[in-house]
């Protein structure tokens, strides 16, 4: 058998197969039968989208600790470094600005606070001159980080366990 009928019959194959695949692949988005993975859920702990979830802005050794505390008492959260990363679709409750940046959490506060209509907002305070412009935000507690880390994940606990009791976790 000639070269030039391998090479006719192998791309004939190869048209005929791949005329198969793109028919199964038009028919499977026409269905809408796409699922996407919900790239939050990982960090709501499975929990449901409807379910009221913490917000945690920010990307340190602190948040990691306030992440634990939250897993250990079984609230959802979710754990963002950027405001590009709320999900508008949750229903956060809370907001934690935990940043070690004090323009950065009062940037996602104000977001928080007027986009967003987070109820409360928590932030952290690095540098105490700017404590004046912390206090012009509607926060429901400022933690200045000078405290001491003990005290600030005290403070933030007894937060949470405060908007639990109040029906919300």
């Amino acid at each position: 058998m000639p070269l030039y009928l391998l090479v006719l019959l192998f791309a004939v194959a190869f048209i005929l197969l791949g005329y198969f695949f793109m028919d199964k692949v038009d028919k499977f988005i026409e269905d809408g039968d796409i699922r996407l993975r919900d790239p939050y859920k990982e960090y709501c702990n499975g929990y449901k989208i409807h379910d009221n979830v913490i917000l945690i802005y920010g990307k340190n050794d602190f948040s990691k600790r306030v992440i634990a505390l939250c897993e250990s008492k079984g609230y959802s959260y979710v754990a963002i470094s950027e405001s590009e990363q709320i999900n508008k679709d949750l229903n956060y409750i809370c907001l934690l600005a935990l940043s070690y940046n004090d323009a950065d959490n009062l940037m996602i506060s104000s977001i928080g606070l007027k986009i967003y209509s987070i109820p409360k907002t928590v932030a952290m305070c690095n540098n105490k001159d700017y404590l004046k412009v912390y206090k012009e935000f509607p926060l429901e507690r400022i933690l200045l980080q000078e405290e001491g880390r003990q005290r600030l994940l005290g403070a933030i606990e007894e937060f949470l366990e405060e908007t639990a009791a109040k029906g919300v976790k």
